[in-house]
């Protein structure tokens, strides 16, 4: 992200996610790389005062002069981009996990929940030329087929292509802020962080044990 968006998104004070100084995620790498590994996001944007929001998959690439982009497609039908004209929030979920009190054995603490998400805010921008729409599409096709182990070569008839491709609209989005929140027990002691990892280890839920070692990741201190 240049320094010219960060100013210009200070300048437009953006209302953000709520993140307490201890769950602050910072390191925008680790948030990238979050976004690939998490890359079914939710889009919403606002017509007349209602929220909408899309469930969609996406790429996230850096432009020739270093500026980010998040880059999709959705259904012509989909209403929703016809309303956008300018920013749009995208969310991006990973693993998750309630917590019980019980765990800590120790008196006088609620329920909470530890998880692990990124918000991505930007400039909507249509892509809604031919070469253009193709590119996103085969791009897509790529990034999704090549952890198959017999990936789809994405060849697909023209007369079929060109009929499917006036069904969808492409866009990008000109990342203007990332925020990260990993909440992941950084605010209590090794002690109680170890019972959350070994009781999370029992429940034996994928997010769980995720959960797990993403605590163990965020706190060193733990073994």
């Amino acid at each position: 992200m240049s320094e010219a968006s960060r100013r210009s998104t200070t300048e437009r004070n953006v209302i953000r996610m709520y993140v307490p100084a201890e769950y602050q995620m910072k390191d925008q790498q680790q948030m990238i790389q979050f976004i690939r590994k998490h890359s079914f996001g939710v889009l919403f944007s606002q017509q007349n005062g209602l929220p909408h929001g899309t469930h969609l998959p996406f790429l996230i690439e850096t432009g020739a002069d270093g500026d980010l982009f998040l880059v999709s497609h959705m259904s012509r039908a989909n209403p929703q981009w016809r309303s956008i004209d300018s920013q749009v929030l995208t969310v991006f979920s990973g693993p998750h996990a309630y917590v019980s009190p019980t765990w800590y054995e120790q008196k006088g603490f609620v329920p909470t929940w530890d998880y692990m998400a990124v918000h991505v805010y930007g400039e909507f921008m249509h892509v809604d030329d031919a070469e253009g729409l193709r590119t996103i599409m085969e791009q897509t096709i790529t990034y999704y087929e090549s952890g198959m182990d017999e990936p789809w070569d994405g060849q697909i008839p023209d007369h079929i292509y060109h009929r499917l491709i006036q069904g969808v609209m492409g866009f990008k989005i000109k990342i203007t802020d990332m925020q990260a929140q990993w909440k992941l027990h950084q605010d209590h002691s090794p002690e109680r962080r170890n019972n959350v990892i070994r009781h999370l280890k029992k429940t034996g839920e994928p997010d769980a044990l995720k959960i797990a070692e993403a605590i163990k990741a965020a706190n060193p201190d733990n073994v």
